[in-house]
């Protein structure tokens, strides 16, 4: 009788694998690179620039990955992903041109767009379902928990950018222990897939993609006014026990985030994540009373959607109807992930704020896919019949 000569990856390898990639983003791309940009830029409009780099290459890589996917090639592809994002952390802290930073977020982009879109058929291959939102659940409340230790989070920009190298080390590693991947898993639908298959056809991941994009919009300009409010900032997010505080409530509400995805409740996470950003938005605008109230709301929010972001493409087989899990993943980092990300600080750096209007816009976006919602369970119900 032949054996497999390479054992099954462990689920514990695809939680590290995750928690790596969503580690980099939040304390180097999101962070640590900005603020190096900070200390560099000597005009106006040139962090913009290095944005706008980061989220096209970024948005470009996320397609043309979720196109050209292969689950036998994965673990080459993200030891490569790794390497690149690692490489680019480490030439941000030495360069001294702001223009080689704008080169420097064009590969930040490129590899981590490509690194986060693999990485979701990873999870449906290496980790059984039911059990896959509390794998993302791990990987991203723990890096939050990281991310937030006081002596962690209030590193300088160059030491920022270090850990996001030194984090990159860990990811080849892990990615290079990659055993057999369970190629089946994709394809065939398990008693643990409890989520609506709609949310994984035509109508419904565009729906979902929505959803992301206006969450992941609040989030970067919500983050980023708290942090460049002094006021608000001391309020919240400041001295050592609050940082605890915010670290350990990102990691309990990832948690009850990926327990609540197993049970199938996607559009209730992304609706409420939504909701909850709305009213934490809400109370920074009205100053900085409210601080505290607006970062409690603020980061429950974050923590749901985002645990939501890395699990959804995983959590349904690429059956006939349904798009790839390399496709559902590609379109909602490339709208959400990239385009909101960028828009989101891009509003918050020009106005210092986040406008009435756009928390209109956006609770005109979230009641609207709650009208949408049924409309896309009656049509499935009528493919199914008919």
């Amino acid at each position: 009788m032949k054996t497999d000569p390479q054992p099954a990856s462990p689920p514990w390898l695809a939680t590290l694998i995750a928690g790596c990639a969503f580690s980099y983003f939040l304390i180097f791309a999101q962070f640590g690179f900005l603020h190096r940009l900070e200390e560099l830029e000597s005009d106006g409009g040139q962090i913009e620039l290095a944005m706008l780099a980061m989220g096209l290459a970024g948005i470009a890589s996320s397609i043309r990955t979720a196109r050209r996917f292969r689950l036998q090639g994965a673990r080459e592809r993200a030891s490569i992903d790794f390497v690149g994002c690692g490489l680019a952390a480490a030439i941000s802290i030495i360069a001294s041109s702001i223009w080689i930073q704008v080169v420097v977020a064009s590969a930040v982009g490129w590899f981590l767009g490509s690194l986060t879109v693999s990485i979701v058929p990873m999870l449906r291959s290496m980790v059984k379902a039911g059990r896959i939102g509390r794998c993302a659940a791990l990987s991203v409340g723990g890096a939050y928990f990281v991310c937030n230790i006081p002596i962690v989070f209030n590193l300088s920009p160059e030491d920022h950018c270090l850990s996001g190298a030194v984090i990159c080390c860990v990811g080849v590693v892990a990615a290079l222990k990659i055993g057999r991947l369970d190629e089946m898993r994709l394809r065939r639908e398990a008693a643990g897939d409890r989520t609506e298959k709609g949310l994984f056809q035509t109508k419904g991941v565009w729906l979902v993609a929505l959803l992301f994009l206006g969450l992941i919009w609040l989030d970067s300009a919500a983050f980023y006014v708290i942090q460049k409010t002094d006021s608000l900032k001391s309020a919240s997010w400041q001295s050592d026990s609050q940082l605890w505080g915010i670290a350990s409530i990102h990691l309990l509400m990832a948690i009850a985030a990926g327990w609540a995805l197993d049970r199938g409740w996607v559009f209730s996470i992304l609706l409420g994540a939504l909701l909850l950003l709305e009213l934490g938005a809400y109370f920074l605008q009205i100053g900085v009373g409210y601080g505290t109230m607006a970062t409690l709301l603020y980061i429950t929010g974050v923590s749901l959607y985002s645990t939501a972001l890395v699990a959804y493409g995983s959590l349904a087989p690429e059956e006939k109807g349904l798009w790839k899990i390399s496709s559902r993943a590609g379109i909602v980092f490339a709208l959400g992930g990239w385009f909101g990300s960028a828009m989101g600080i891009g509003m918050a750096r020009d106005l210092q704020r986040i406008p009435t209007g756009f928390l209109a816009i956006a609770l005109a976006v979230a009641l609207s896919c709650l009208a949408i919602r049924p409309w896309i369970t009656i049509s499935v119900s009528r493919e199914a019949t008919g």
